[in-house]
C-alpha cells in the first residue's frame, strides 16, 4: 500500500509538471483551424489552458516550463523544421519525440508545405496520434485515464503525407445538407477539397454556403438537371436523336444556368446527361 501511494504520488507529480504551450505564425485562416484542432485534442490530456502563442509574444511566457507544440508552414518564420513535409501543394509532416534543441523536453511538430497542409496534418495529428498511437501504446490500465498520457514520455512517432490525388470529392442531393457548417468541416477532417451539390434549384442562401465550403478549402460544384427526369426532350432525344428535341434541351440548360446560376457564387457546373443509347450520343 505504501508503495501504491509513492506511485500515484509520483504520478500527480510528473502531471501538475508537464505543460504544454503552442506556437504558431498566426491565428487567421487555415492556420486559426490548425491551432483550434490541436488545442482540442490536447485539452482532452492536460488540466491546464494551453497557451497559444505567436510571433511576438514570446516574452510573455517562460518557455523554459513548457513543452512545445510547433505549428509551421515551410518557409514562413522557421528555420530548423524536425518535421518534414514533402514538396507538394496540401502536403505535411508531423514529429513527435525528443526536443533536439533540449533532450530534456519534448516536441510537438505539424509542418505544411502551405497553410491548408497544415491544416490537414493538425488533422491527422488529433485523429490519428491523440488516439491509437497516444493511448495505445501507454500503459492506460494502470495508471487510468484520469493520468493524462501528455505527463510523460511521448511515443515517438513521424510521418510525412502528400495527397495522391489533387481534388477529392463527393457527390450530394442538396437536401440531404441538413447543416451545411458541420457537413463542410467534416469534410475538411477528412480532407476532402470538392463538392458537387446537385438542386431542382439552388439554395437561397448559395453565396453564404460557398463562402464557407472556401474557409475550408472546398471548391463547390452546382448540379441542375441537363435532361434528367425530362421526359419532354429525353424520350425523342434519346430514341432517334430528335434535332429539335436537342435545340429545346440545349435551351432549357442555357435558361437555367443563366437565371439561376451565372450570378451565384461557386466553382463550376456539373455537367451530367441522362442517356441510354450510346450510338445516338456517339452520333452527337
Amino acid at each position: 500500500m505504501f508503495c501504491e501511494c509513492i506511485f500515484w504520488y509520483d504520478v500527480i507529480k510528473e502531471v501538475r509538471n508537464m505543460k504544454w504551450m503552442i506556437l504558431c505564425e498566426r491565428y487567421e485562416g487555415f492556420c486559426k483551424m490548425a491551432v483550434n484542432m490541436v488545442s482540442a485534442a490536447v485539452s482532452d490530456y492536460v488540466d491546464h489552458v494551453i497557451p497559444v502563442v505567436l510571433p511576438g509574444d514570446e516574452d510573455r511566457f517562460d518557455q523554459r516550463e513548457y513543452q512545445c507544440i510547433e505549428l509551421r508552414v515551410v518557409g514562413a518564420g522557421f528555420a530548423d523544421s524536425v518535421a518534414e513535409a514533402p514538396d507538394k501543394s496540401e502536403a505535411y509532416g508531423i514529429y513527435v519525440g525528443d526536443d533536439p534543441r533540449d533532450a530534456s523536453k519534448q516536441l510537438i511538430q505539424i509542418c505544411g508545405r502551405d497553410e491548408r497542409g497544415l491544416f490537414y496534418g493538425a488533422v491527422d495529428f488529433a485523429n490519428r496520434y491523440c488516439g491509437s498511437e497516444l493511448l495505445g501504446k501507454q500503459d492506460m490500465w494502470r495508471r487510468g485515464f484520469w493520468c493524462d498520457p501528455m505527463c510523460r514520455r511521448l511515443p515517438h512517432w513521424q510521418v510525412s503525407c502528400a495527397p495522391a490525388i489533387q481534388k477529392r470529392g463527393i457527390w450530394t442531393w442538396g437536401h440531404m445538407i441538413h447543416d451545411y457548417r458541420g457537413f463542410f468541416e467534416n469534410m475538411a477532417k477528412l480532407r476532402l477539397n470538392q463538392i458537387v451539390i446537385w438542386n431542382d434549384h439552388p439554395p437561397i442562401n448559395a453565396d453564404d454556403v460557398v463562402t464557407y465550403a472556401h474557409a475550408y478549402g472546398i471548391e463547390v460544384i452546382w448540379g441542375f438537371s441537363w435532361g434528367w427526369l425530362q421526359p419532354q426532350y429525353m424520350t425523342k432525344l434519346l430514341e432517334n436523336f430528335d434535332a429539335e428535341a436537342k435545340r429545346q434541351l440545349k435551351a432549357h440548360i442555357l435558361k437555367t444556368y443563366r437565371e439561376d446560376y451565372a450570378n451565384i457564387a461557386g466553382d463550376g457546373i456539373y455537367l451530367i446527361f441522362h442517356f441510354r443509347n450510346f450510338r445516338s450520343i456517339d452520333n452527337a
